[in-house]
């Protein structure tokens, strides 16, 4: 129950039952004499009614309200501070409880709920389920009713708004969890966010509000994909509000907001309305994980942008998780095949660390380690021979069985625990087994040759703690008649022993050219086996991990190439966008790749992926060299970044009075934006071009004329052009300017195209005085074409052209005669402007 009170404080919570005040009332029947209306009989199914009073306007209001039960034949009375009116052993009949006039009350109705919470009060009638009246009609049947009676106190006026509330848990959507648990690493596990309204009015959040942040402690990984579940009725005028909200989480945060598509640009959380925000949690790290880290929010509006007048409930929430480590029982056993009987110890040490741990067959050692990757080594023993080993998970007891082929699922002397699989059952002990044979006793006459192949990770030619052997072939060459004209051999798990040889000088070739590993040393070893003795062959191959180049050309043809250099490597790798370059087989190591500098583009940097991936939209280095670490026979791709320059055109046009047009030579233009300054002057084809210049991204480039006299600008109108190019653009622009006089001579050498039959003779009428007087000026600049030298008097009006060169030059017949007239006047014209302009002064 809400009422006013003048505090916005998030801190306070509501109290729904206070014990001290808690009061049971029965409904008393009639006599005990007499069945009254409504109680059941003995073989009858009983249901138990209760009555809850909920006044609207007033905290845990103490008045008590009477009730009568089928008109008279049970009553009670009930204040909102009880727990209910509880009227026992009803009949399963339909029956009425009314509730009686209370003064300083207005009665609101009544309605049948579900589960303990009154909620608001009805909204007209339907009948056996809820009615604006004081009489509750309750339906035949068997189950319990609860029935919820609504009065408003007379006088009090209560501002209705929402009260929004938020938390925090581990479990399940739905009921709501401890704010803390327990886990251990690296197992994951669930929190989910829990935010409601359970105030009287909508809690309206407008596009740019934060409806919920939760800033998520550093250190887990923390699932994307969230599972954001609505409950409660969120129809807000026929509209689902659900529908509007976003919710994602990115940057370590969780932020749920206004969709972009959200219906009037809001959403509205009705009362009663929640929304459940459930994602995996993955820790790393043993220790206490604290939601939210410190200086961090887990809060429902966080920025205050809602306003609650009597917040019952608090918007922040919160959880702690304790994180321990997961521990695993491991088991360590012994086979010594074919010699069941054998009780010899054997040693080991867990991340080659101290104390060695013994164990024998028949007598395994038992130990714990915890959930990360372990290594477990066995010490080489004088007289054995190791076979390998075998990692077991899944039951209680395991024996070492030594019969399944193959008995070994790792070659050498050191096993691998990997790093605990969560979706593998882990409450099972580890089981590893160490496998050996017993080395048989030299004959005399006969001999031993031993042949290893080594992985070797670094490529030092010894084999170092943790360098495994892999399988290999072998060519063996020597006295013992099965190998004198040489014979192929397999070393399974890397390993062969050839007992009972005859003695002297062997041979031994490995194969080469085995994908994806190095020779280290020489391929051919020559061993003498002793007379009852033996000899080892020791072969070291270095695995060789794989680069690709890939390409990310901006702007450019995708097919365009370009040349990298790996230092020590090969150099001039070709690949385009089109094409990866061949894949580079290199040893372990760090190396460092270069691009070679390509005309015409950008180098952006360089980002290195793992296996044979697809390059990213935008490089994550930005250095000129790349840098590239490879281990074991991991394959690399490295992508390269460039951006196609830009080049910028410009053609410009000379326009006569008369129409002729031609290439304007010896413009000068200048260009602006993105970083440039340059300028330029037209060649003999009116053209100038700029070249390598960056692409127009987030800013422009402005082409300015460097106009002259006599001309004006026509196109642009304002001598000025703004581009925008994108990367590889070639971008021309064209500029026309109007000559303020007719072409003469050879000006006119560039006409515009003339009819294929002359045209006739046209009388052009003399050009009008204007109306004001122009005065004479001079045309600063070069010398106009034609013109003998010095300067040249512009002609305010100049001659229309006849037909043909449309020239005003001596020759032009009856033009020449107009031009010289038209002159004439303009100049009088100017005098007497001259002449009055001195008398006013």
């Amino acid at each position: 129950m809400t009422f006013a009170r003048n505090s916005r404080s998030r801190m306070r919570l509501r109290v729904v039952v206070v014990a001290a005040l808690i009061v049971l009332a029965v409904l008393v029947v009639g006599g005990a004499t007499m069945r009254p209306a409504g109680t059941a009989r003995a073989e009858e199914p009983t249901r138990t009614v209760w009555i809850l009073k909920e006044v609207i306007n007033i905290w845990k209001d103490e008045t008590w309200f009477d009730f009568t039960a089928d008109n008279g034949a049970g009553h009670g009375s009930v204040p909102e501070t009880s727990t209910g009116l509880v009227w026992n052993s009803v009949s399963p009949d339909a029956h009425v409880v009314e509730e009686l006039v209370e003064s300083g009350y207005t009665s609101l109705g009544w309605k049948i709920i579900t589960g303990t919470v009154c909620g608001l009060p009805p909204v007209g009638d339907s009948p056996n389920q809820y009615g604006t009246d004081a009489t509750a009609e309750i339906p035949p049947g068997n189950g319990d009713v609860t029935v919820c009676f609504f009065n408003s106190k007379d006088g009090v006026i209560v501002e209705t708004g929402p009260d929004l509330a938020a938390e925090k848990y581990s479990g399940i959507v739905g009921g709501k969890k401890g704010y803390t648990g327990y886990g251990f690493v690296p197992l994951t596990f669930d929190w989910t966010i829990g935010v409601w309204n359970m105030g009287d009015a909508p809690a309206v959040f407008a596009g740019s509000d934060l409806i919920f942040r939760d800033d998520l402690p550093p250190g887990p990984t923390y699932g994307t994909n969230l599972v954001v579940t609505g409950l409660g009725d969120w129809s807000v005028n026929g509209h689902d509000e659900f529908e509007d909200l976003a919710c994602s989480l990115s940057g370590g945060s969780i932020r749920c907001q206004v969709a972009p598509t959200a219906v009037d640009g809001d959403v509205r959380i009705p009362p009663g309305a929640r929304f459940e925000i459930k994602f995996t949690v993955t820790p790393h790290a043993a220790g206490t994980l604290q939601n939210p880290p410190a200086g961090g929010d887990c809060a429902v509006d966080p920025d205050d942008q809602v306003y609650e007048p009597a917040p019952d409930n608090v918007n922040t929430c919160g959880a702690v998780m304790y994180l321990f480590d997961f521990i695993r029982d491991l088991r360590i056993k012994k086979s010594v095949v074919g010699a069941q009987d054998d009780s010899t110890s054997f040693d080991v040490r867990i991340d080659d660390n101290e104390p060695a741990i013994l164990f024998s067959q028949g007598v395994p050692a038992q130990t714990t380690v915890d959930w990360r990757e372990h290594t477990v080594t066995e010490s080489a023993l004088t007289g054995y021979t190791s076979l390998g080993w075998k990692l077991f998970a899944g039951s209680e007891e395991i024996s070492c069985d030594s019969t399944a082929e193959p008995h070994a699922s790792g070659s050498g002397a050191t096993a691998r625990i990997p790093v605990r699989d969560p979706e593998v059952e882990y409450y099972y002990p580890i089981t590893l087994c160490f496998y050996n044979k017993k080395d048989e006793v030299a004959v005399a006459g006969r001999g031993t040759l031993i042949i290893e192949k080594v992985e070797d990770l670094n490529g030092n030619g010894i084999r170092d703690p943790g360098e495994n052997l892999v399988d290999w072939e072998v060519e063996v060459i020597g006295p013992e008649p099965e190998f004198q004209s040489g014979k192929m051999v397999s070393l399974p798990g890397g390993n062969l022993g050839l007992d009972g040889i005859e003695p002297g000088a062997y041979t031994i070739h490995e194969a080469t050219g085995i994908a994806g590993y190095k020779p280290i040393g020489s391929i051919t070893i020559v061993v003498e086996v002793p007379d009852g003795g033996e000899a080892v062959a020791r072969f070291f191959n270095q695995p060789l991990g794989g680069l690709l180049i890939k390409k990310v050309n901006d702007g450019g043809a995708s097919s365009t190439q370009f040349k990298a250099d790996i230092e020590g490597g090969n150099q001039d790798l070709t690949f385009s966008e089109q094409t990866a370059s061949e894949i580079q087989a290199l040893a372990n190591g760090a190396y460092t790749v270069t691009e070679d500098a390509a005309s015409g583009y950008d180098y952006l940097g360089w980002t290195v992926l793992a296996g044979d991936a697809a390059c990213p939209a935008t490089p994550a280095n930005s250095s000129a060299e790349a840098s590239v670490g490879l281990s074991g026979t991991e394959t690399k791709t490295l992508c390269f970044y460039n951006r196609k320059q830009v080049t910028i055109r410009v053609h410009k046009i000379e326009r006569f009075l008369g129409g002729q047009e031609r290439d304007g030579e010896g413009w000068g233009f200048e260009l602006n934006g993105c970083g440039v300054h340059q300028t330029g002057t037209t060649d003999g084809s009116g053209d100038v071009a700029w070249t390598g210049l960056p692409p127009a991204l987030g800013c422009s480039y402005t082409i300015s004329e460097n106009g002259r006299d006599g001309w004006e600008f026509e196109n642009p109108g304002n001598g000025r052009v703004t581009v925008t190019p994108g990367p590889g653009a070639d971008t021309s622009v064209t500029f026309v300017n109007r000559g303020l006089l007719a072409c003469r001579g050879e000006e006119c050498a560039v006409t515009l195209p003339q009819p294929a039959t002359p045209a006739p003779t046209r009388t052009v009428e003399p050009t009008p005085t204007p109306t004001k007087p122009v005065a004479t000026e001079t045309v600063a600049g070069a010398r106009t074409p034609g013109s003998p030298g010095g300067t040249m008097q512009a002609q305010a009006t100049p001659a229309a052209p006849s037909a043909g060169s449309g020239s005003a030059a001596p020759g032009g017949g009856g033009n020449f005669t107009l031009a010289l007239a038209g002159f004439l006047i303009v100049a009088g014209g100017a005098a007497l402007f001259a002449t009055e302009a001195r008398k006013r002064r």
